[in-house]
């Protein structure tokens, strides 16, 4: 459809990207699997992380969905979505950067309890593998942690709800397997709530 240059698929073209503004999920899921494979694709050169990758370009396609911009052209719709990758791609390396930072502003925030250095060490690592994931994928995340429902996660960041079960989600999908086991995430999980427990009482 797109490599026709007849005023006939010109204009297929038009009513394709106007169904598309009109929030028509058929043409959403369409547009979805053209373009999902190659955005990866060209994600992971850049974050040289295959599930981060991921992650970026479907939150990407959740924006754009959630949003009220209107294109006007399949290649301007296609610049769109190649410059708003990139500039992911380029956050995520800045994020990386500060890493160590983020990660003791979160712990003093957090006001931990005097948990065992096994229970420290297993935070540890679920913050520097949370500190990996999108910007928004790790306030939703963060704020799960502290206990907050999906509803009210979507209320504090703006969001809807099936935003939020989506970056939870994939969220989750990355930390497992960076973690690489499950008895540490029952573990975190458990921790979790002594974390929200202890922020309610305090």
């Amino acid at each position: 459809m797109f490599g026709k240059t007849t005023e006939d698929t010109v204009s297929e073209q038009k009513d394709f990207l106007q169904r598309f503004n009109l929030k028509d999920e058929q043409v959403y899921h369409k547009l979805f699997q053209q373009f999902y494979s190659y955005l990866v694709l060209f994600a992971e050169r850049r974050v040289e992380n295959h599930k981060v990758a991921e992650d970026i370009v479907q939150e990407i396609f959740i924006n754009i969905w959630e949003s009220n911009k209107q294109y006007n052209s399949i290649n301007g719709f296609k610049a769109y979505l190649y410059e708003a990758v990139s500039n992911r791609c380029a956050d995520y390396w800045k994020h990386r950067a500060v890493e160590e930072k983020y990660m003791a502003h979160v712990l003093y925030e957090q006001k931990l309890p005097d948990f065992s250095v096994q229970e420290e060490e297993i935070l540890r690592e679920l913050y520097a593998a949370i500190g990996e994931l999108p910007q928004r994928s790790q306030e939703v995340i963060l704020l799960s942690l502290e206990g907050k429902k999906n509803q009210e996660i979507a209320q504090l960041l703006n969001l809807s709800v099936l935003t939020v079960k989506t970056h939870k989600k994939n969220a989750f999908r990355y930390l497992k397997n960076r973690l690489q086991n499950l008895v540490l995430l029952v573990m975190i999980i458990q921790i979790s709530k002594k974390i929200s427990c202890h922020n309610v009482s305090g």
